[in-house]
């Protein structure tokens, strides 16, 4: 047996099928129309897919200490959101997101923190948990790296 016939074996006991593309693709019912294969809604919030280590919470905003927001937060994996409510933000272990409505961006935290993020449409400003404790504005297209004891 080669290994290429226990990889449609190993698929096969998963519930994954090949995709036309020859990628694979998971069997099942909990994606949402446009969303990548691999990414799944984020229950409690609305336009946000994920996959990997992640929790949905309320947190108090920055903005006014009486306002609460939608935080889900990514530990490692990835996340598309498209935002749809005000007080929503993604955060990392190195930082926290916020955008506009309406505007949408992808974030990829690996097992070291390194956390990139890119803006598909719109803007969002991007503010530093640890260290300098800064902020920073990515427009429609721009995509950033943040890593642990860099600077920005």
């Amino acid at each position: 047996m080669c290994s290429s016939d226990l990889v449609v074996l190993l698929m096969e006991a998963l519930g994954v099928e090949s995709s036309q593309e020859g990628g694979a693709k998971p069997d099942s019912d909990d994606k949402k129309q446009g969303a990548s294969d691999a990414l799944v809604a984020v229950p409690g919030t609305q336009g946000v897919f994920a996959e990997g280590e992640y929790a949905v919470e309320e947190a108090v905003g920055t903005s006014a200490p009486d306002s609460t927001l939608r935080l889900v937060n990514l530990r490692v994996g990835r996340l598309q959101a498209t935002v749809l409510e005000e007080r929503f933000a993604v955060q990392t272990p190195l930082v926290r997101i916020h955008a506009p409505v309406g505007s949408v961006y992808s974030v990829r935290v690996v097992l070291d923190a390194t956390t990139q993020v890119r803006v598909e449409k719109g803007l969002v400003e991007i503010q530093s948990i640890a260290g300098s404790g800064g902020s920073l504005w990515l427009q429609e297209g721009e995509e950033r790296t943040f890593a642990a004891g860099k600077d920005w």
